[in-house]
């Protein structure tokens, strides 16, 4: 007898994992009319690449000023907006160059995880150097990066605490 209270609660379980999840993505999907999902925002290649020169700024006073948790981040943070660019822009012919910048932010990586500056600047002029490289090969030479002389930001210090 007291397996039939559990009776409505199996049924209602039941009933709910009816529909697989892919199936009630798929229908809540269609409730979106085709006229208007190109009325969504797709961040163009100029967007990610703006985004990655703010955080290659923001890296490099963190790395002069040996805060290494914020470098650390930053060079996270355009590792981070490098993949978002293979996932939503791989159809650019220059998406796959962007695997050559992999390497540099290794080097990178290691200066900051042995905490070493004088290390940290010639890999952040390498990386500089990099992304320079890739722009010459995309045809888009007028894009010329350099060290910053001032932050992206001014209201952030980047001394470490």
């Amino acid at each position: 007898m007291k397996y039939l209270t559990f009776l409505p609660v199996i049924a209602l379980a039941l009933i709910a994992c009816h529909t697989s999840p892919d199936k009630r993505d798929a229908q809540h999907l269609h409730h979106f009319s085709e006229k208007k999902m190109p009325l969504t925002y797709h961040p163009g290649f100029g967007d990610f690449m703006a985004n990655i020169q703010v955080h290659h700024a923001k890296l490099w006073f963190a790395g002069i000023n040996e805060n290494w948790r914020l470098a650390d981040f930053e060079k996270h943070e355009i590792e981070e907006t490098l993949e978002n660019i293979k996932n939503f822009k791989a159809e650019k012919k220059e998406t796959p160059q962007l695997s050559l910048l992999s390497p540099l932010l290794d080097s990178i990586g290691h200066s900051i995880r042995t905490k070493n500056v004088s290390s940290f600047k010639s890999n952040y002029t390498q990386l500089t150097n990099g992304c320079n490289a890739c722009h010459r090969a995309a045809n888009h030479d007028f894009i010329n990066i350099k060290t910053p002389d001032i932050s992206p930001v001014p209201n952030q210090s980047y001394r470490p605490e």
